[in-house]
């Protein structure tokens, strides 16, 4: 784990500037069609690329709810454009929230919800990943893909999440990278991330993996793409629930258990090449069945800072705090339940709106 002699290391201001810039950008062009990246996708690829991820988190959802794993309500953390949360809403029957820190990567959803002709959104919440807006032991299902590498230290998230988790309630995640040992960098591979990557054959992929070196666009705007978890790492941080499934995947070559101790050979393999890991965990406890509104877990975000817990009342279009008495703005269905000192540096024009509602008890956009 990374850590500054002894403390954990915190994901820095810029990186959470940066991330809001990038996915900004990402809307601009595949959203409102403006060319930002020559090297991302266009809004039509990105909407083939929605679809695929939409028809893979219902297949693995659907084996959790179908092994009686409570689903609903649930959170989302970093859902970017939502597609995931609209499987949750209009394909499994689930009712939760999506939460980023991206005001525009939220926006996108009615883009997609629209394209997919699907009628449900999630409530969406523009937050911190580190200090979620959820009262303690309130929510029975959390997951999240491709998040928790975007963080110096996925710590603090998960710990964030088995608070917020009820007792028995399930933490799934998926596709989070682990550290390989094995680096070769022989030759520039381009754009991880990027359509022209897409399109390489398996053979090249893997040459890419072993001996290529990449960049991606998230880091070229500071945003974090932590890929030097460890194995060992990834067994300490799920250690905290009490029960864990978790798979290990090394890319085009095998699949196994994280704790599984047999088969040296793949264990050297997977030491080496690194992969991709994925999997659920409980929290200790017996899961409640009797289904609650997500809206019921909002807590302030100011006083769980003062390791207070006051659950938020909404009023118009903002949320109330009577601990406090701060009041968290929305803008176009997305509330931004970030501490106020958080909200001023990253989205100083919300704060202003946040302002003038607590002077009119009422603002327009």
């Amino acid at each position: 784990m990374n850590q500054d002699e002894g403390r954990v290391i915190q994901q820095p201001i810029d990186a959470k500037k940066g991330e809001i810039e990038f996915r900004k950008k990402l809307y601009e062009q595949q959203v409102l069609g403006q060319d930002r990246f020559a090297d991302e996708f266009n809004t039509d690829e990105m909407v083939e690329i929605v679809r695929k991820r939409v028809t893979k988190t219902y297949d693995q959802i659907k084996k959790l709810h179908d092994r009686g794993i409570v689903t609903s309500p649930y959170v989302e953390i970093g859902a970017e454009r939502c597609q995931r949360s609209l499987v949750m809403e209009n394909q499994l029957g689930s009712h939760g929230a999506a939460v980023d820190i991206s005001f525009h990567s939220l926006q996108s959803c009615d883009f997609y919800r629209q394209v997919m002709h699907l009628g449900l959104a999630p409530t969406r919440i523009c937050c911190d990943a580190n200090k979620l807006p959820f009262a303690s032991n309130s929510v029975p299902f959390i997951f999240c893909y491709d998040t928790l590498h975007h963080f110096p230290d996925p710590q603090p998230i998960i710990e964030e999440v088995h608070r917020v988790l009820t007792p028995g309630g399930c933490f799934f995640f998926g596709e989070e990278p682990f550290k390989r040992k094995m680096r070769i960098r022989l030759y520039n591979v381009g754009k991880k991330y990027s359509k022209e990557n897409r399109a390489k054959s398996t053979i090249r992929e893997i040459c890419d993996t072993l001996f290529g070196s990449a960049s991606t666009n998230e880091t070229e705007h500071g945003i974090i793409e932590n890929e030097s978890i460890s194995l060992s790492a990834w067994k300490s941080l799920v250690s905290i629930f009490d029960t864990k499934s978790v798979v290990t995947r090394v890319p085009i070559l095998f699949e196994m258990d994280l704790f599984d101790r047999r088969g040296y050979s793949k264990r050297f393999a997977r030491y080496l090449l690194g992969g991709l890991v994925s999997g659920y965990c409980i929290k200790q406890g017996t899961a409640n069945d009797i289904e609650t509104r997500i809206e019921d877990s909002f807590a302030c975000p100011d006083c769980l800072a003062n390791q207070t817990e006051t659950r938020l009342v909404k009023e118009m279009d903002a949320f109330f705090c009577a601990g406090c008495g701060e009041r968290y703005p929305s803008l176009e269905g997305i509330a931004f339940l970030l501490p106020y000192e958080t909200l001023n540096t990253l989205y100083p024009q919300i704060m202003g709106l946040a302002h003038q509602h607590a002077q009119n008890m009422s603002f327009s956009v």
